[in-house]
């Protein structure tokens, strides 16, 4: 990853994250109270304290761990920001930590959490232009508004 660029796999874990529920549904907001996360899972993964919210919008909707927040992640156990505070920083690459999955358990996620190895970008890319290659010599051999002689 070059040290200027914004990293794609922390973005797609992120925005996915968001996607399933973490800061946009209602088992979240049940559990926001004054400004903070009251999960009893992620409270305990917080060193038995309420998670601080970051909010947008001044305070009507909370939907990230306050910015700077770091817990373990389950990878490796080190250290990091975590992956649902606010920000990244360029250059550098966020992997799910546990206080990100507490939250998740916390809103119904039933978690079997064990270290999944991360994809080889070569390889993800490889499939991506596999199937790229396949649409097209699909769409070339039977464009729309052609017959198909099968």
């Amino acid at each position: 990853m070059d040290a200027g660029n914004f990293d794609f796999y922390s973005a797609a874990l992120h925005e996915l994250i968001h996607a399933i529920g973490f800061g946009a549904s209602n088992p979240w907001d049940d559990l926001v109270s004054s400004g903070t996360f009251i999960g009893s899972q992620s409270n305990t993964s917080n060193g038995v304290s309420n998670v601080s919210l970051y909010s947008a919008d001044g305070g009507t909707t909370y939907d990230h761990w306050v910015s700077g927040t770091t817990s373990v992640r389950l990878s490796d156990g080190a250290s990091q920001e975590t992956a649902m505070d606010p920000d990244v920083t360029a250059g550098t690459r966020k992997y799910l930590t546990n206080l990100d999955a507490m939250g998740l358990a916390d809103t119904g996620w039933q978690l079997n959490i064990t270290a999944v190895p991360e994809s080889s970008t070569w390889a993800l890319m490889s499939v991506i232009a596999l199937l790229g290659f396949g649409a097209a010599r699909r769409y070339r051999l039977n464009p729309p508004g052609c017959k198909s002689f099968q």
